[in-house]
């Protein structure tokens, strides 16, 4: 794989790529059953939850079969206390934030393309000092189509200014993987994310697989 130009940009996926922000959604599923004098769930099962979003959550929340208007009061009720929760219990990644000063020191500029609903993206963003220096932020309610759909990584490249063929995709999901191949940029694979079993990774095809987000920096140009 070929060092990233000057032209070119590195955009993110959010949830278990940059930040393991699994620790707010522990909080705010606790706080939700304690409400309903439920117990607390195992933190494994919702943080292999948490990319499947807020359905998948108040799924694991309230497993017993509810009507379709209860559920959707539930999911609601969950992202109002998630809403207070954001930001709250999040860290980054080992090394991400290193890895972003050499970005910025490059004058590379990087982005973020997420299914992350804006409203909780740009709140984790405040909370977290993140934003200051994203030179892109494409949410899942800014596009037509989510990823996999390339949709949202190509807006980030336009509005950056940058060609999709000079830029790398970083993400822990296969369709981050599928999302940035379809936008023609370089794929970067994490194995430190959100992944129920680490050795299916190697089936996305990603350019590259990275263990540690200081690998990064060797793709850039030195």
């Amino acid at each position: 794989m070929s060092t990233l130009t000057h032209r070119g940009s590195v955009l993110f996926d959010l949830d278990g790529t940059l930040m393991d922000t699994a620790p707010d959604f522990v909080e705010t599923l606790r706080i939700l059953r304690a409400r309903y004098d439920l117990s607390e769930l195992d933190s494994t099962l919702i943080r292999n939850n948490v990319s499947d979003g807020s359905r998948a959550l108040t799924r694991i929340c309230f497993p017993e079969n509810i009507n379709e208007e209860l559920f959707e009061q539930r999911r609601l009720e969950l992202l109002d206390i998630y809403a207070s929760t954001v930001g709250t219990n999040v860290s980054f990644f080992p090394e991400v934030r290193q890895a972003l000063d050499v970005i910025e020191q490059k004058n590379i500029p990087w982005g973020i393309v997420t299914n992350k609903p804006r409203l909780y993206t740009e709140l984790l963003l405040e909370r977290t000092g993140l934003g200051q220096s994203c030179a892109a932020l494409i949410c899942a309610d800014d596009l037509s189509r989510a990823k996999p759909d390339p949709e949202g990584i190509l807006r980030a490249c336009k509005q950056i200014n940058r060609a999709p063929e000079h830029s790398i995709y970083v993400g822990d999901h296969e369709r981050d993987i599928q999302a940035g191949k379809a936008a023609g940029c370089k794929t970067v694979a994490v194995t430190f994310g959100y992944i129920h079993d680490p050795k299916i990774i190697t089936t996305w095809n990603a350019d590259i697989i990275m263990t540690q987000a200081s690998d990064l920096t060797c793709l850039l140009d030195l």
